[in-house]
């Protein structure tokens, strides 16, 4: 796989993204060097690492200091559109997508806490617990959020809703966990859980508004004093 010298970053994250779907690497496995990618791609070192910055925020890659480059886990079948999304990303944009991810949040807990089963909610109080742990480490309690999401999601039983709201969230990422207060989300998880536990679908849907919409309003404050 090659192209010219001149393509834009944009171009040359689409060809990484090919080649990590080509299957000859596993989640966990360390890329090849950058010389060795350039030359494969055809580009200079300069334009893959500025190709490789939009993956990482991503979480598609992780760029570790002195040791390379890895391909991180994922197991979205949407991975294509997530990267055209996050290839296009800009403030703009960002607003429209964290506007979808709230609508789509509160219908997916209003889905989980109809249709959830006993291992699914017992899932959901794992990942709770986890939450609980980690409220002290930012990195952890982020990690911990965004894996109590999904569960909740797939509580809800509908994985194009699921897909998409993931791919979204994955988008938003970063953003969510500048802003995140661990104390505050664990009082509203606990509703949400509370609601999903007893099957209460408008209160499952009231506590993830609340969740979401706070969320998002610390977003747009931090964002509009950039």
């Amino acid at each position: 796989m090659s192209g010219p010298g001149n393509a834009p970053a944009r171009d040359v994250a689409r060809w990484l993204i090919a080649y990590l779907q080509r299957g000859e690497l596993r989640p966990g496995d360390r890329l090849p060097p950058e010389r060795k990618l350039a030359e494969m791609f055809g580009v200079r070192r300069a334009k893959l690492r500025e190709a490789i910055n939009p993956l990482e925020v991503l979480g598609l890659l992780d760029r570790r200091v002195g040791d390379g480059t890895y391909f991180a886990s994922t197991s979205s079948e949407l991975l294509p559109e997530t990267v055209q999304w996050g290839l296009m990303l800009d403030a703009h944009n960002a607003g429209q997508m964290l506007e979808a991810c709230c609508h789509l949040a509160v219908d997916v807990a209003g889905l989980a806490a109809a249709r959830r089963s006993a291992e699914e909610l017992a899932r959901l109080h794992g990942f709770h617990a986890a939450m609980t742990e980690a409220a002290e480490d930012p990195d952890r309690f982020a990690r911990a959020s965004s894996a109590f999401h999904q569960q909740i999601a797939k509580a809800g039983g509908n994985e194009v809703l699921a897909g998409v709201l993931s791919s979204i969230q994955s988008l938003l990422r970063a953003r969510i966990a500048r802003v995140e207060d661990a104390r505050e989300s664990m009082g509203e998880y606990g509703l949400l859980v509370k609601a999903i536990d007893a099957s209460d679908i408008a209160s499952a849907r009231a506590a993830m508004a609340a969740h979401v919409e706070r969320v998002a309003a610390r977003i747009r404050a931090e964002e509009a004093g950039d």
